[in-house]
């Protein structure tokens, strides 16, 4: 039972909430990185089609 406290209270902290909270910082802006590049990539895909179709 008293393991099962400590994990809690582990679990149930303020800075394992600090730690989750910045982690999902993270892969939210890793995330925004992602769609810029894919965005970007489509950009220069028509480019390349557009460039390609006139050949």
């Amino acid at each position: 039972m008293n393991i099962v406290k400590q994990i809690g209270r582990k679990l149930f902290s303020k800075d394992t909430d600090q730690r989750v909270a910045r982690s999902l910082n993270k892969v939210k802006e890793a995330d925004q990185i992602t769609e810029n590049i894919n965005n970007r990539l489509s950009e220069i895909q028509k480019s390349f089609k557009l460039k390609t179709a006139k050949l």
